[in-house]
C-alpha cells in the first residue's frame, strides 16, 4: 500500500498546482509598461510601487516602472485603478523587425561604359531599366515625361526609416537634411550606417541620387530632400519605433518603411497599442494636418509566407507595396498579400535594381519588396511636387485609381464589383508616375476615413481535414452601413484554435461575390497558438457596397492530422463619409479612439452608446464570459493531466490487487 499511498499524494500535489502553474505560465510579468488614460483628481505620478511619466508626444500616454517587482498587467491595471482611468495597457517589449532585402548583398561596381544618347550621363542609367526600359517598353514607372515637365521631386521631404545611411555619398549628400534625422537605436543624431549596414544607403539613392554628376545612377525625385532615422541597427521597443514613425512629423512628408517582422513563414507579429496609436497620429497631425504618408514593403517570405501577418502592411494607415520584376512577373520572393495597394518594379534573378552603395559606391544588386517601397516614395515625392495639398487619404485613393493593371488574364486576377482589378500578388495594380502626377493635378479630395465595426460573431465551427471550407455568415442591413460614401478596406480581428495554425485558409467573400483569400497556408508555421484578435486585412471590395451578406470562410486542405476551430470574429468595413457624418460620431468619442476601436474588442457599452450607428448587439458579455473557457489552453491541459491521474490509479491498483 505504500507504494498506493505516495502515489496518490504525488497525484493530490500534481492535480492542486496545476492550475496555478498553467495560470503562473500565462501570467507574464514585466517591469515596465506603457497606457493610455486620463488621471484621476489627486493623481501622483510617485508611488512607492512605481513610478510614472508623461510618454511625448501624447497628451494622455504615460511610461510606468515598477520599482521593487515586475509584475503582470492584471497586477499593475489594480495598481494604477485608483490614479488613472486606464484605456489601454501594454508591457514594454522588443520588436525584432528586420530589413527587407532579398539575396543582393554584395557591392558591385560598373565596368559597362555609359550610354551613349542617354537621358542622363550618369554612370549607372543604362542599368536603371525601371526608369526608362528600352528592351521591354512600357515595363517602366513611365517617369521620362514627368522629368521632362521640369518635375524632379522639389519641395518634397522623405524619412528614409532604415539600418541608417552614409550621409557623405557624394551621389546625395546634397540632399541630406540632418535637422530631420535620428539614430533611435543608439540615441545620438550621427546616423552614419556602421559595421557594414548598407540596406538604408542603396534606399536613400533610389530616390535621390542627383542627375548628371557621373555618379551611380539617377533617383526617381533627384531635387527631394531626404533624412534618415536609424531603427534597424539592434533590436529595439515599441514606444522607439513610435517616436521614430512621429519624428519631425511636421516637416517630413513621407516615411519609407523597407521592414518589417520576419519573414520566415511562421511570424505572426505587428504593432503595438502605442505603435498603432502613433500611426494615427501621423495620419492626423502629420504635415500640418494633411496626414503623414507610411509605406511598408509586403514582405520578402515567397508563397510560403503571407502579409497579412505582418501588421505593419495590414493596418488601414498604412500602404503596402509588393514588387513585380522586368517581364512584369510576380518575383519568386512575393508574398500573396491582400492587403497590399499596388507594386512596382524590382529585382528578380536576370535584373535587379542600380542605386548607391556605402563606401561612395554604386551596386546593380539592389532588390526585393525593400526596392519596390523607395521608388514609389519618390513617385510620391513627384505627385506631392506638383499637388503639396494632398492629404495621405488623397494619396491612397489616387494610388488605387491610378493603378494599371497588367496581364489580368492570370488566375490571380479578379475584377470586382465595382470594376475594379485586384490580385492579392499586384493589389490594383503597378504605378504609372505620368499618370498619377498628371491625374493628381485636377485631383477633389476625398472625404475622412470612418470605421464602421460590426458586433462580434461567435460560432462554433470545427475545421477538419476533407471538409471543404466552412463558412460564418454576417448580414448587414443598409442602415449598419449608413454613413459610408464609398467602401475602401475591410479588416477581420479573428480568434481561432488549431492544432497546426499554417494548416488553416481563411477568405472573406462580399455580398457582391468577391472572394478574398485573407490567409493561405503556410507551412513552416507548426504553431498551436492559433490567433487571439488578430487583424486580417483585404482591399479587395474597394467600392463595393457594403450592404448584404458576408461570410468568413476557413478550410484546412492540405494537412489531413489537424484541425482547427474558430471562435470568434469581428469585421470592420472602412470607407470615405462627409465631415457631417464625422462630426457625429466625435461628438460622443474623440477621432483618434474611433480609429482605435477597431484593432481593440468593442464592449457592449460602445454598441449601446453608439446604436442606432452600429447594430446593437444582446448579451455580448454573457457570449463572451461562455466563449473565454475554450480559448484557454491550460484548461485542456488540466483536463489531459486529470485523465493522466485516473489512468495512472487504475493502474497502480491492479498491481495492488495483483501482488495481493
Amino acid at each position: 500500500m505504500k507504494i498506493f499511498q505516495k502515489t496518490a499524494i504525488f497525484a493530490l500535489v500534481l492535480l492542486v498546482s496545476a492550475p496555478l502553474l498553467s495560470a503562473k505560465r500565462n501570467k507574464q510579468t514585466a517591469s515596465e509598461f506603457i497606457f493610455e488614460g486620463t488621471p484621476l483628481p489627486g493623481a501622483t505620478m510617485q508611488k512607492t510601487e512605481f513610478s510614472v511619466s508623461k510618454f511625448s508626444p501624447f497628451e494622455k500616454v504615460y511610461l510606468l516602472q515598477h520599482l521593487k517587482r515586475p509584475r503582470t498587467k492584471d497586477e499593475t491595471q489594480s495598481l494604477l485603478k485608483n490614479e488613472f482611468t486606464v484605456h489601454w495597457l501594454d508591457d514594454i517589449k522588443k520588436s525584432q523587425i528586420r530589413p527587407r532585402h532579398y539575396l543582393y548583398a554584395t557591392e558591385d561596381e560598373p565596368t559597362t561604359p555609359r550610354e551613349t544618347g542617354s537621358f542622363f550621363s550618369d554612370l549607372m542609367y543604362p542599368f536603371q531599366w525601371y526608369l526608362n526600359n528600352r528592351e521591354n517598353p512600357g515595363n517602366d514607372i513611365n517617369v521620362i515625361p514627368v522629368w521632362k515637365a521640369g518635375n524632379y521631386g522639389k519641395g518634397v521631404h522623405v524619412c528614409i526609416v532604415d539600418d541608417g545611411i552614409q550621409t557623405s555619398h557624394p551621389d546625395f549628400s546634397d540632399n541630406i537634411v540632418p535637422s530631420l534625422s535620428y539614430d533611435f537605436n543608439n540615441s545620438e543624431t550621427n546616423i552614419t550606417a556602421k559595421n557594414g549596414l548598407r540596406h538604408g544607403t542603396r534606399c536613400t539613392g533610389q530616390i535621390v541620387s542627383n542627375r548628371n554628376n557621373d555618379i551611380c545612377g539617377v533617383g526617381v525625385a533627384p531635387e527631394a530632400t531626404v533624412s534618415g532615422i536609424q531603427i534597424l541597427s539592434k533590436d529595439i521597443s515599441e514606444p522607439d519605433i513610435a517616436r521614430a514613425i512621429l519624428f519631425k512629423k511636421e516637416k517630413i512628408n513621407i516615411y519609407s518603411c523597407s521592414w518589417g517582422p520576419l519573414d520566415d513563414g511562421r511570424t505572426v507579429e505587428g504593432p503595438g497599442k502605442v505603435v498603432l496609436r502613433a500611426f494615427i497620429e501621423g495620419v492626423l497631425r502629420g504635415r500640418g494636418g494633411l496626414g503623414s504618408i507610411y509605406l511598408f514593403a509586403t514582405g520578402n517570405g515567397a508563397r510560403q509566407d503571407n502579409c497579412n501577418f505582418d501588421g505593419y502592411v495590414n493596418t488601414v494607415f498604412t500602404i503596402g507595396i509588393g514588387a513585380i520584376d522586368a517581364e512584369n512577373e510576380i518575383p519568386v520572393y512575393s508574398e500573396e498579400c491582400a492587403a497590399q495597394l499596388a507594386v512596382t518594379y524590382s529585382s528578380n534573378e536576370k535584373k535587379a535594381i542600380a542605386t548607391t552603395d556605402i563606401n561612395g559606391g554604386c551596386t546593380k544588386k539592389h532588390g526585393g519588396t525593400s526596392a519596390a517601397v523607395p521608388i514609389v516614395a519618390g513617385i510620391y515625392a513627384l505627385v506631392l511636387s506638383a499637388r503639396p495639398d494632398l492629404t495621405w487619404r488623397d494619396i491612397a485613393a489616387l494610388t488605387v485609381h491610378c493603378a494599371v493593371p497588367f496581364d489580368t488574364s492570370r488566375t490571380h486576377w479578379q475584377k470586382n464589383s465595382a470594376g475594379k482589378w485586384f490580385s492579392n500578388f499586384a493589389g490594383f495594380g503597378k504605378f504609372d508616375a505620368e499618370l498619377m502626377v498628371e491625374t493628381a493635378k485636377t485631383w477633389e479630395a476625398v472625404g475622412p476615413l470612418l470605421p464602421k465595426p460590426q458586433p462580434t460573431q461567435y460560432t462554433s465551427l470545427e475545421m477538419q481535414y476533407g471538409d471543404g471550407e466552412l463558412c460564418a455568415a454576417m448580414h448587414l442591413e443598409e442602415w449598419q452601413t449608413d454613413g459610408i460614401v464609398a467602401l475602401e478596406s475591410v479588416t477581420v480581428a479573428i480568434t481561432l484554435e488549431s492544432t497546426r495554425r499554417g494548416a488553416l485558409e481563411i477568405s472573406l467573400v462580399s455580398p457582391a461575390g468577391t472572394v478574398s483569400r485573407l490567409a493561405g497556408s503556410r507551412e513552416r508555421d507548426t504553431s498551436t497558438a492559433g490567433l487571439v484578435d488578430w487583424s486580417l486585412a483585404s482591399q479587395a471590395f474597394w467600392g463595393e457596397r457594403p450592404a448584404g451578406k458576408w461570410m468568413l470562410c476557413v478550410g484546412n486542405k492540405t494537412y489531413q492530422e489537424h484541425s482547427g476551430r474558430l471562435v470568434s470574429w469581428r469585421m470592420t468595413l472602412w470607407g470615405e463619409t462627409t465631415k457631417e457624418t464625422l462630426d457625429e460620431y466625435t461628438e460622443k468619442m474623440d477621432y483618434e479612439t474611433l480609429l482605435l476601436l477597431p484593432y481593440f474588442p468593442p464592449s457592449q457599452t460602445y454598441f449601446d452608446e453608439f446604436s442606432p450607428y452600429y447594430h446593437k448587439t444582446e448579451n455580448i458579455k454573457a457570449q463572451e464570459q461562455k466563449e473565454a473557457p475554450k480559448q484557454k489552453p491550460q484548461l485542456k491541459t488540466f483536463a489531459a493531466l486529470l485523465l493522466f491521474i485516473a489512468a495512472l490509479f487504475c493502474f497502480i491498483l491492479f498491481l495492488e490487487k495483483k501482488n495481493l
